[in-house]
């Protein structure tokens, strides 16, 4: 049995961790082989090799996600968690794929995969229904 500790200098841990941990238990969700352990601003986890391998990616990219928006919901953990990869979940910061923009000239992006998908979808047809 491995362990691996990450340990969160330059964020808030307790913004990381979320309120009474819910953040920490959606990942403990994701890696049910892993005994995950958040202390102070140290996340420690024990098990197998692999798996911990892939956990501190998946770590590495919900850090850089916080660090980049200043917060982690569980939409934003579910689809970093289940993505390929970080293309999977981020827009490329050279799309010039602008939907509209919002209050003091903030652009609105797709950011998502399906979110891309329905953009490209509106482009080459007159009417697209989306659900949800």
């Amino acid at each position: 049995m491995n362990e691996l500790i990450i340990e969160l200098t330059e964020i808030s841990p307790q913004e990381f961790f979320g309120q009474q941990n819910t953040n920490i238990s959606q990942i403990k969700e994701y890696f049910p082989k892993l005994k995950i352990i958040a202390r102070g601003n140290k996340i420690k986890a024990l098990g197998d090799p692999d798996i911990l391998q892939e956990f501190d990616k998946r770590v590495s990219l919900l850090l850089e996600h916080f660090m980049k928006y200043n917060k982690l919901d569980e939409n934003a953990i579910e689809r970093i968690l289940l993505s390929n990869g970080k293309k999977d979940y981020e827009t490329p910061v050279s799309s010039n794929d602008i939907l509209v923009h919002g209050v003091g000239g903030n652009k609105i992006k797709a950011r998502t995969v399906n979110q891309r998908k329905l953009v490209e979808l509106m482009k080459s047809n007159d009417m697209v229904f989306a659900v949800g």
